[in-house]
């Protein structure tokens, strides 16, 4: 599959643009392959919603930096009267946990504007505007779930304290060990102010408010209203901001101050825009561990270039964690891309104060509106530029959402894509990271684009790193304990544009039942799978053809190698047989043999004669397909059969003296590895331990040369993974 950097003539419209504006030099930082390289999608967006019928919208995410993220929305009529609000969990890897969860118990009336934020606590609080439950038209209500689960825990809850009026327009966040929500409400001036109140982030039992303070105004201004709150965690404290009345003269500004976990003012009212010609309006706030905070927002109607007359854009200033906070510089404009409307900004930050904004962009010429990035680096230097988020372009796509950092998730609205009306869409986004250095416990599989490592632990308490032997461009193997002990093997396999998967597979099989844990990663996109064994458990196969969806990705810099592609290489998992391998691969060296060990236990393979100085050494006779382990005594032949009624046997490569693998297909893709451990002084026994990355139908044979009808046997059906096999009583054959 060819891919092409994205937005690439998106990028030259803002470089033709903001050159003028005197960015040509932080422009020319952001060209080529570092556009397309720090801002990867992995996969295509996928639907959030199940329920298609009537408009689902207004989409908010957050999560556990990478870990789970809980996506939420409201829904017209799905709960029998007006809007209602839902969410789902998912995992890390964009797996949904849960189908939809319906999080507002109170179905009368409306149910809109959802809000939510997640707790190291290991909880999420979701907030969200209700029409007529207090009494008077719109108050705000929360809910508890479960971070792990999605359960819900406990029931909803009043947030505010004044009833008279409507409350609007939710935002959370969470700080320590408590929840914050912000909304606008109706002031004692009669105004709209703006108002917050925390919750606790745990609470015992089923629940309730737990609220940690009482209701607390935010603004110091009370002059003409204040809403579109936005609140964000900033140091040990908080920032909030929002549009405010009046407050530069012109319209509606935007406003900023900086708070303590009670609540207690840390700053003044502080401006935020340095343009304050019409209304600034709808801010998006992201707060810095050094107490600093950044705010985007919508500049309505400024004079730039447009065929049509000046349009809104999207601002973004910086301010600093130190007295008085500060500007750190000018304010900045997002996008390139001048000649269209830009609405509606959200705003993430990371560890290292990069920004990422995305906003909602409304094309005048054909009328569709889509969802969009930019990404700016801690010194505001340009890193993407109007990136598009989403890959449907037919109809709208509307007021994005962000969780993560340098791995993160967009949720928005769509419309028609789901079949009816407006449905809510989500994209799991990567960054690329630092080639893969294949190293003792590393190892760099397909094009050294996966990077792989390995722990253990045992029983007894040792733990460690696996050590790392490359077998083919895309699979090795790890030893823990000794390097004639192979314990697990990987392979990445490549089945870009395979009908029904077009992502790349993970194959692992493990010779072992200590704890594993194996970490993959994609170093194009920053994608990571986590696979883990249980200790006194048999590795189980790892089989996994539904993740890594990152085809699409650019390559961010040079590669060494070629890789192996499931469209040319063995796809055993579907039973496909391609032709011979077109090169030779490049083979390991025979690491030195020591006495294996296994887990806790050391039995051992160093005297090959008996105690009367009989010889132990077999008869065994390799050639292609016939692998001779342990002295050259035992015997390994497999055969296999696949779905299409293909058959043929294994062949055969040696990797210590006890140890070696078959493939079936192609050279460079693992199939079956065993190993023949001599555990005579342990219990008496030889022992077999075999794994496989296949689901073919196969035949293993094993057999001790010293006694020609002692055989060892074993079938794997077709279509079934291969079970692991660890066998300590194989073969009661000991001198």
């Amino acid at each position: 599959m060819t891919t092409k950097p994205p937005a690439v003539s998106r990028f030259r419209r803002a470089f033709a643009t903001l050159r003028t504006a005197g960015f040509t030099a932080a422009l020319a930082l952001a060209a080529g392959a570092r556009l397309a390289a720090q801002l990867v999608p992995i996969g295509p967006e996928s639907a959030v919603n199940a329920t298609t019928a009537g408009s689902q919208f207004a989409a908010g995410v957050a999560g556990e930096p990478g870990g789970p993220y809980l996506v939420v929305w409201q829904s017209a009529d799905q709960d029998g009267s007006g809007a209602g609000v839902y969410g789902r969990l998912y995992d890390a890897a964009g797996t949904a946990l849960t189908g939809e969860l319906r999080l507002s118990q109170t179905t009368a009336g409306d149910q809109i504007s959802p809000a939510v934020a997640w707790s190291p606590a290991g909880t999420f609080l979701v907030a969200w505007a209700s029409n007529g439950q207090d009494g008077s038209g719109f108050g705000i209500y929360a809910r508890r779930l479960q971070a792990s689960t999605g359960a819900l825990l406990g029931n909803e809850f009043p947030v505010h304290v004044t009833t008279a009026g409507s409350q609007l327009a939710p935002r959370v966040a969470a700080q320590g060990s408590a929840f914050y929500v912000v909304w606008s409400g109706l002031g004692a001036g009669g105004d709209n102010d703006i108002f917050a109140r925390g919750f606790a982030a745990a609470v015992e039992g089923t629940g309730g408010a737990g609220a940690t303070t009482g209701e607390v105004r935010i603004n110091a201004g009370v002059s003409g209203n204040q809403v579109q709150p936005a609140i964000a965690a900033a140091g040990s404290g908080l920032v909030a901001a929002w549009a405010s009345e009046g407050s530069d003269g012109s319209g509606f500004g935007v406003v900023a101050r900086r708070l303590d976990g009670a609540l207690t003012p840390l700053s003044a009212d502080i401006p935020v825009p340095q343009n304050t010609i019409y209304d600034q309006s709808a801010p998006a706030v992201a707060g810095f561990a050094s107490g600093g905070f950044a705010v985007a927002w919508q500049r309505a109607l400024q004079a730039i270039g447009s065929p049509i007359g000046p349009q809104p854009v999207i601002a973004l200033r910086r301010f600093a964690g130190s007295a008085g906070f500060p500007a750190t510089g000018p304010e900045l404009q997002v996008q390139g891309d001048v000649s269209r409307r830009h609405e509606l900004p959200a705003l993430i930050t990371d560890g290292e104060e990069t920004l990422t904004v995305a906003w909602q962009e409304h094309n005048l010429a054909s009328g569709d509106k889509q969802v969009v990035a930019s990404r700016f680096d801690a010194a505001n230097v340009p890193q993407v530029i109007d990136f598009p988020l989403s890959s449907t372009s037919a109809g709208d796509q509307i007021a994005p959402a962000l969780f993560g950092s340098s791995r993160l998730v967009a949720a928005w609205a769509s419309f028609g894509q789901d079949g009816n009306s407006f449905g809510v869409f989500a994209r799991r986004f990567g960054s690329p990271l630092p080639p893969c250095v294949a190293d003792a416990a590393t190892l760099c599989l397909n094009d050294d684009r996966f990077r792989v490592r390995a722990t253990y632990a045992t029983a007894a308490g040792a733990s460690g790193a696996g050590q790392a032997v490359a077998l083919t461009p895309e699979s090795g193997y790890y030893w823990f304990f000794d390097d004639a002990n192979v314990e697990i093997v990987v392979k990445a396999i490549d089945a870009c544009g395979l009908s029904g998967f077009d992502n790349y597979w993970i194959f692992a099989t493990g010779l072992t039942n200590v704890e594993v844990t194996l970490d993959v990663v994609d170093t194009w996109t920053g994608d990571q799978r986590v696979y883990r064994n249980p200790l006194r458990q048999d590795f189980q196969p790892i089989l996994d053809t539904g993740h890594f969806n990152v085809c699409d990705a650019p390559q961010p810099f040079a590669a060494s190698g070629t890789a192996m592609s499931a469209r040319g290489a063995s796809l055993t998992m579907r039973g496909h047989v391609a032709g011979p391998p077109t090169s030779a691969q490049q083979q390991p060296s025979p690491p030195r043999y020591v006495s294996p060990v296994l887990a806790d236990t050391t039995p051992s393979a160093e005297n090959s004669t008996t105690p009367d100085g009989a010889s132990t050494a077999g008869s065994c006779v390799a050639d292609a397909t016939t692998l001779c382990l342990n002295q050259g005594r035992f015997e390994v032949k497999i055969d296999y059969r696949t779905a299409q009624g293909a058959t043929g046997d294994g062949q055969a490569f040696p990797l210590t003296t006890d140890s070696g693998y078959f493939w079936f297909f192609d050279d460079a893709n693992v199939e079956l590895v065993i190993k023949v451990i001599d555990g005579c002084g342990f219990n008496d026994r030889y022992w077999v331990f075999a794994g496989g990355l296949t689901n073919v139908e196969t035949h293993l044979t094993v057999r001790d040369t010293l006694f020609s009808t002692t055989t060892f046997t074993r079938t794997n059906p077709l279509n079934q993974a291969f079970a692991p096999i660890l066998s300590i009583d194989a073969f009661a054959t000991c001198p």
